[in-house]
């Protein structure tokens, strides 16, 4: 079946047990009022969960036709909302959201219209910009397809902590030439409906995240160009170097 969108999350051990999670699908798959159709997928990690063994009440949904456990190996943590989504559904816009968001009834409605008014944007319910220009987007996400370059994983785990996807995303799509566009919308309807969270707090407090985005953009400048850049200043480096042999 051809989707107008597809709905990504992921979650971990101690969300999956608690009863609030299982709202938060149920509000994703059935309680969308929408013209479109969209799948809502959960990633789970095999190393996470042994066995792929999942709670009863979560493997049920498995039976509603717009539902999918799409299984990983690696446990890359919150990244893999969307790149495991995004390789198996890579023509299909996606729309990412977190495991204690509670959207409103209409947020795949509206947010695929939005896309299709701004096709080539990526859209964000929250966007930061920093002083590098690097716009990082947050909360609920919809990733036009191609929108984000692939990028060597273990430079995520460097530099973003293995935890800061958003991030992350925000650098591959300043790869990939693409931007970013806030959501003049609330689709939120409890942003921690599963309970407050300080773990990205401790990350923030404990590591210097500009910091260390600053550090990967001294290391790897290429990664912070365009695609189109990076051609143009290879293309320039080349002839210069042709043009100073003669």
């Amino acid at each position: 079946m051809n989707y107008d969108v597809i709905v990504s999350l992921t979650t971990w051990k101690r969300r999956i047990e608690d009863p609030r999670f299982l709202r938060v699908l149920y509000r994703l798959l059935k309680e969308q009022l929408t013209v479109y159709k969209y799948k809502v997928v959960l990633v789970l990690s095999e190393d996470e969960f042994i066995g792929r063994k999942i709670p009863i009440a979560v493997k049920a949904f498995e039976n509603i036709d717009n539902f999918e456990i799409l299984w990983t190996k690696k446990n890359t943590k919150a990244l893999k909302k969307l790149d495991p989504t995004m390789f198996k559904y890579d023509k299909t816009p996606i729309i990412t959201t977190d495991d204690d968001i509670l959207v409103t009834t209409d947020m795949v409605n509206t947010m695929v219209r939005l896309h299709k008014a701004n096709p080539k944007y990526i859209l964000g319910q929250k966007c930061i910009c920093t002083k590098s220009n690097l716009i990082i987007v947050s909360r609920l996400r919809l990733y036009p397809p191609n929108s984000i370059s692939y990028l060597p994983e273990h430079l995520y785990d460097k530099y973003c902590f293995g935890i800061m996807d958003d991030e992350w995303n925000a650098i591959r799509a300043m790869n990939k030439g693409v931007k970013s566009k806030k959501i003049n919308y609330n689709l939120i309807e409890n942003l921690e409906y599963c309970g407050k969270s300080s773990a990205l707090n401790l990350v923030y407090r404990t590591f210097d995240i500009i910091k260390s985005i600053n550090d990967f953009r001294k290391d790897y400048p290429e990664y912070f160009l365009t695609e189109e850049e990076f051609l143009k200043s290879s293309l320039s480096n080349y002839l210069s170097k042709v043009g100073g042999d003669e």
